[in-house]
């Protein structure tokens, strides 16, 4: 199969399990919860959860054992996005073509949305997948790898670091790390988090 095929076949699987994952707006009249879907449901490649299914299944498990871990990845994305556009940080006015979370609701309701994504994320890291109940022990090593993707070794780590580069005159090993920490080290948990949803062992 054409990677572009499975790409949006995966892609397709992950909306239709976000759609379900993510609370409904019906329950909520504040605009939390349709701030949080317009971030994690906005337009995407989905490539990190894609990564995350197909990992699970080269290490011989069900596509439904990564179906939450997948999800999960995608949510902490959308929340590192939404943040990242804020006016304290970048100040980004589009994203995909579309107005920012931050400018469609409000820098408060942005905020808000993107913690709730980040705590949504792993609340679905210890809840039954379609079918399949994760052993407790699968839990945990699918939280330990995804909280070191976004925190003080990853994600947040690399985004501090780039705030203060910005207008310094910066070598090329302080540019590796920032990217490694930013983008890479979550693009390798995706791998890492399919193949533990998948059996792999440590």
């Amino acid at each position: 199969m054409r990677v572009e095929v499975q790409l949006k076949s995966y892609a397709e699987l992950i909306d239709g399990r976000m759609q379900a994952l993510l609370p409904p707006v019906e329950e909520d009249p504040s605009p939390l919860f349709e701030a949080m879907r317009y971030a994690a449901l906005g337009p995407g490649k989905r490539l990190r959860p894609a990564l995350c299914l197909a990992a699970c299944v080269a290490s011989g498990g069900g596509i439904d054992a990564a179906l939450n871990p997948a999800c999960s990845l995608e949510m902490v994305h959308a929340f590192s996005l939404v943040h990242d556009d804020l006016p304290a940080i970048d100040n980004d006015d589009l994203r995909r073509g579309r107005p920012t979370l931050h400018r469609a609701f409000g820098d408060a309701v942005a905020i808000l949305a993107g913690d709730a994504l980040f705590a949504h994320a792993f609340q679905m890291l210890v809840a039954p997948n379609v079918g399949v109940v994760p052993e407790p022990a699968t839990s945990a090593r699918l939280v330990a790898e995804l909280s070191r993707a976004v925190g003080v070794e990853g994600v947040v780590a690399g985004e501090t670091a780039d705030i203060l580069a910005e207008g310094q005159d910066v070598g090329l090993a302080t540019l590796e790390s920032i990217h490694v920490r930013k983008t890479g080290i979550l693009i390798s948990a995706s791998a890492r988090m399919g193949a533990i949803a998948g059996g792999a062992a440590e």
